[in-house]
């Protein structure tokens, strides 16, 4: 669909559905037309017709409830009510009001979906009874390349060392960090000056790498350019506020692989005079006493503040920001330091948290809608400064989506090495990315639109998925022994971050945000129901 002249999409959605009705058209082919995320409620009175369903790649929440007498839509639910499961982003569904006649419940599934998401495993027992199957919707998102090629001697060959006389993974090993870094950037260096990766990147910026960069400048151009005018304090006072100066953009930036290429890029699409917020959380951990002192006045020592949230993200996000700061120099980098007691973490997660994830309700959950919720709404302090800063940052950046489909995960490395080989490791990434609107999407929305802003998801923006989507897996990624974490994973995001000027950030290895932020507990299973969330 066309984008209104006016700014105003709404009200341009209305007049194509208006148009629709008035002559005869398909309703869903309106919703289908739409691109970027989205999720919808549409009753037409004439028919008797409910329509509802999210967008292709399922970036807004919607949850669904079924009774004997009632259907329930909501974008957000409550743990206080059961029933709730997450609408599939696998199509548009209509629910017959008619008493009598038709099958109440029909599904038009999006054109690139695929037989593994089987809507009869994602909605209630007997919800799906008698369902019908309506019109297949072509939509922006096309279907994954399927290929079973093995890949040859020589679509491997350019992506291996040749100078190095043994696997850079055992080497690693037996070096101090400092020569491991050294390392590692001469095999940066060498991957980027072998001739068949020149020519990769270099024919007129249409191949992999640098098409990939170009594919994600283009997703965050989008994101940064259709953001509103003002910030979430100027939006109060338009009339007086009209050279608004605060950060309207804020990223979550754990320093990381992911939100390092997205802060280098939004920088190249926001005015110079701009701040860009980096919202960087860290829980806080109570410092273990040393073996045999667990009765001493060790006990009763002041760990000061700065200690308690000395976690790693804090550690690597900072380092980043000297990286960014030292690239674009002219650029306010607000980096935000957000900082959550325990007492404080209870508190919400009972208040408000766990109604948010709901009806997600596993330990990972847990963990990850937490830290989301607390980086998500902003508030902490400036680099180095006391005085309470809240980001004013209506739109918020997220990762989300790298690791899903440029082999970012050590499962992806274990698929290649152990479960058969790189056609697997296709199929698992086709995967990964089918299952994200369930596992993650429609809660991260909730738990960011809780603060009144807007998640936005540029690694999983249409264009991005279609190239990546027909991209042979050995070239989003290499995770094999000679190639270790911090190399081999998400290698083609890797050289796109070293061809940006990041030279520690393109290698860190990758860390979950619930680990880096110290919020999770590594003896407990991430797939285990969550005890905290149940009030």
């Amino acid at each position: 669909m066309t984008r209104s002249s006016d700014g105003n999409d709404t009200q341009n959605l209305w007049n194509k559905l208006q148009e629709a009705r008035e002559k005869g058209l398909s309703i869903v082919k309106v919703f289908s037309s739409i691109r970027g995320p989205f999720s919808f409620i549409y009753y037409e009175k004439e028919s008797r017709k409910l329509y509802f369903g999210r967008d292709v790649v399922g970036r807004h929440s919607l949850l669904i409830g079924f009774s004997q007498r009632s259907i329930t839509i909501s974008s957000v639910g409550s743990r206080k009510v059961d029933g709730f499961t997450e609408v599939p982003a696998i199509g548009i569904f209509c629910f017959s009001l008619e008493k009598d006649g038709e099958t109440p419940l029909t599904l038009h599934s999006w054109s690139h979906v695929s037989d593994i998401f089987n809507v009869h495993y994602l909605l209630p027992k007997g919800s799906t009874e008698n369902m019908q199957v309506g019109e297949v919707i072509e939509t922006y998102l096309q279907a994954p390349r399927r290929s079973n090629k093995t890949p040859t001697t020589s679509d491997l060959e350019m992506w291996r060392v040749q100078d190095q006389d043994q696997s850079l993974g055992s080497l690693l090993q037996k070096i101090t960090l400092s020569d491991a870094k050294t390392r590692i950037r001469q095999t940066m260096v060498a991957l980027m000056a072998k001739s068949t990766i020149q020519i990769i990147v270099g024919d007129l910026l249409s191949t992999l790498r640098v098409r990939c960069v170009t594919a994600k400048k283009q997703a965050v151009k989008v994101r940064v350019e259709k953001q509103p005018k003002f910030c979430k304090n100027c939006t109060k006072t338009p009339e007086t506020n009209q050279n608004c100066l605060h950060a309207r953009l804020a990223i979550l930036f754990s320093g990381g692989l992911d939100s390092a290429v997205l802060a280098s890029l939004a920088h190249e699409y926001l005015p110079p005079g701009e701040p860009i917020d980096l919202l960087n959380v860290a829980f806080e951990k109570k410092e273990k006493p040393p073996e045999g002192k667990q009765n001493s006045r060790w006990l009763k020592k002041d760990v000061s503040a700065e200690l308690s949230f000395n976690v790693p993200d804090r550690a690597t996000g900072l380092s980043t920001l000297f990286e960014l700061k030292t690239m674009h120099p002219d650029r306010k980098w607000n980096f935000v330091e957000i900082n959550v007691t325990q007492d404080e973490l209870k508190r919400e997660r009972e208040r408000v948290i766990t109604h948010l994830i709901s009806p997600l309700n596993t330990v990972l959950d847990d963990s990850l809608g937490c830290a989301l919720w607390f980086a998500s709404r902003g508030a902490g302090h400036l680099e180095g400064g006391n005085e309470v800063y809240i980001s004013p940052a209506r739109i918020v950046f997220s990762g989300i989506g790298a690791d899903e489909q440029l082999g970012g995960y050590m499962r992806h490395r274990t698929t290649l090495k152990h479960k058969g080989g790189w056609e697997a490791l296709d199929k698992e990434l086709q995967y990964e990315l089918g299952r994200i609107s369930q596992r993650n999407l429609g809660r991260d929305d909730r738990i960011v639109s809780d603060h009144g802003r807007q998640l936005r998801m540029p690694y999983l923006d249409e264009d991005v998925i279609n190239y990546l989507g027909f991209i042979p897996p050995w070239n989003r990624c290499y995770p094999v022994d000679s190639m270790p974490p911090g190399v081999g994973d998400k290698l083609l995001l890797r050289l796109a971050a070293w061809e940006l000027g990041f030279r520690d950030a393109a290698n860190l290895p990758k860390r979950a945000m619930q680990f880096g932020s110290r919020i999770a507990n590594s003896r407990e299973k991430a797939s285990d129901v969550s005890d905290r969330l149940h009030i």
